[in-house]
């Protein structure tokens, strides 16, 4: 068992929501090493775990999460999530200190789920992340209309976009295309997988994630027999050209696609 404090506690019919701090943390470690606000939907297993943002103590207790928001006094919480607001009375679930250590300490397996129109928050919430970091640093990674509700929206119709899920919570996005008239115009339709948008959790940085995505997509793709998979990103971003270099893509060439000078990369399935 880690050494666990519950700060705040609230378990009912929906779920069970707590607020925990490690005990065995050195001192001066990053807040979000330390203070954890993990949810468990009564339908699942696994915590989530749940990504601060910003909180308010006055008038009343308020947190804000990049899933959702939580309002709570001493006898409830209210949880507004994507998939909507759950009432939970105060209270510790039983055994939450055992199931929360091993959370902590156990290797999490990562699996690949193809998103559902219910999932456009996650979806959206992991691409705006990862092009606000992006914009940070100077550069820009997708037009707006490449990622607004209605794009997104269409793509979660067509079942393009997946989710990767570490344990219970979602890491990582990416959009799989069977075909790809604007970066890969030249090549026949059903052949290759194409891989656009691929975001990951920020929190998650050194974790392997790209590895365990596209492990996963070479795994799908063989699954539906391509003959390869295909992405690209802007020719001048050296650094994740080397990643997917060193995860098995080959460099095929360069090209102007659209208004993006970018480098395309192939992973073949088949001698």
């Amino acid at each position: 068992m880690l050494p666990l404090r519950c700060l705040f506690a609230f378990h009912g019919a929906a779920g069970s929501l707590l607020e925990i701090k490690r005990l065995d943390q050195p001192a001066g470690s990053p807040p979000d090493q330390v203070y954890y606000w993990l949810w468990q939907p009564a339908a699942s297993h696994g915590w989530q775990r749940l990504d601060f943002a910003a909180m308010q103590t006055e008038p009343a207790q308020y947190r804000r999460f990049a899933q959702g928001e939580l309002w709570f006094d001493a006898r409830h919480a209210r949880l507004q999530l994507a998939d909507g607001e759950h009432t939970l009375p105060a209270g510790e679930p039983d055994g939450w200190l055992g199931s929360v250590s091993q959370w902590l300490v156990a290797p999490q397996q990562t699996i690949l789920k193809p998103a559902s129109n219910n999932d456009s928050a996650q979806v959206t919430r992991l691409l705006q992340q990862s092009a606000d970091w992006l914009q940070q640093r100077g550069d820009t990674m997708w037009l707006p209309e490449e990622v607004s509700p209605q794009a997104i929206a269409n793509a979660l119709a067509a079942g393009e976009y997946h989710l990767l899920y570490l344990g219970a919570e979602a890491v990582g996005t990416c959009r799989m295309m069977h075909h790809d008239p604007l970066f890969w115009p030249e090549l026949p339709h059903a052949h290759s997988l194409f891989l656009h948008r691929i975001a990951l959790s920020r929190r998650h940085k050194g974790q392997g994630l790209l590895a365990c995505l596209l492990q996963h997509a070479v795994a799908e793709a063989r699954r539906h027999g391509y003959r390869d998979i295909r992405l690209d990103c802007a020719a001048e971003r050296l650094a994740l050209r080397h990643h997917y270099q060193k995860h098995g893509f080959q460099l095929q060439d360069e090209c102007q696609a659209g208004p993006w000078q970018v480098a395309r990369f192939i992973y073949p399935l088949v001698e």
